[in-house]
Order: structure tokens, then C-alpha cells, then sequence
């Protein structure tokens, strides 16, 4: 790299300005390493996930759906509020603000179906949506809705 002195504009300021000029193909940044990631048993790898919404927060909904998860083999994931309010982990957030799954199945839980949501499910899984909210969005994006409490539902299907 090779640096020159230059005076300063005559409607300018005082201080002396310095022009730096890269070597030709230099850059200025430099690689310290790679840091290989494990994403096994990540949802970016998951053939079915369960994602849980606002409503999961509520009474141990969202115990239930750990534990659904748990005896069908599924990720667990959610919306924003779930990540923001610390009862998942950032990187298991789905969405426009979180990450795009591609799984063969996707279970929802209390999701509003917004499209924030819904732009982070692609690779046309099945959407299986459970909602309390017989008009909530996710059920015209859902191949099958459940109008129901997710509590009642997650007891019948942890049994």
C-alpha cells in the first residue's frame, strides 16, 4: 500500500488529509481462520420441527411441546416473541427476522400465521397448525388446522 500527503482543499479545513492507495487485488481484510459449525440436530437440518408461538408461553405449554418433540424426534422452533422473550434460542427462531427451514413436516403451535413467520417455512412441507383463533392466518397456509387450546391437543398427543 502506498500513502500520500495531500494539501488540504483551499475552502476546506486545516488538518492535512492522507490518500491511501491499495496495492492492485489487496485487500483490506484479512481471514483469521474458519470456524467449522456442527449443525447436526439443528433445525436447518430437521425433517420435522415443531414450532410454538406467543400462546406456548402460557401455562407449560411450551413443556408439552418439548416434550412432543421429544417422542417424535422434531426440532423445536418458534416465532420472534419466543426469541425475544429467551424461551428459545435466537438461532431457532423461523422467519423474515430468524432463519428459513426447509423440513418435511412443521407442527405450529399458537403461531398467528403473519408472514414474517411464514416466509421462514419453504420447500412446501406439510403444515400442521394448531390455533385457538378459528380466522388466524396460519390456516390458510396450513394443509391441516386444529381450532383448538394447544394444551388439550398436546395432552392428546402425548399420550
Amino acid at each position: 500500500m502506498k500513502t500520500e500527503d495531500c494539501e488540504p482543499a483551499e475552502a476546506g479545513g486545516s488538518a492535512p488529509v492522507t490518500v491511501i492507495h491499495p496495492d492492485a487485488g489487496a485487500s483490506a481484510i484479512q481471514v483469521q481462520g474458519f470456524e467449522k459449525i456442527d449443525t447436526a440436530g439443528s433445525i436447518h437440518d430437521a425433517e420435522v420441527v415443531v414450532c410454538a408461538g406467543r400462546g406456548a408461553m402460557e401455562d407449560d405449554n411450551f413443556e408439552k411441546i418439548k416434550a412432543l418433540a421429544a417422542k417424535i424426534d422434531a426440532s423445536v422452533a418458534g416465532s420472534r416473541p419466543m426469541a425475544d422473550n429467551g424461551w428459545i434460542p435466537f438461532e431457532n427462531q423461523v422467519g423474515q427476522s430468524g432463519t428459513v427451514i426447509r423440513p418435511k413436516v412443521c407442527f405450529t403451535f399458537g403461531i398467528s400465521g403473519a408472514i414474517q413467520f411464514t416466509e421462514g417455512i419453504k420447500g412446501d412441507p406439510m403444515v400442521i397448525a394448531v390455533n385457538k383463533d378459528p380466522h388466524a392466518a396460519i390456516f390458510s397456509f396450513a394443509d391441516y388446522a386444529v381450532v383448538s387450546d394447544m394444551g388439550s391437543v398436546l395432552d392428546a398427543l402425548l399420550k
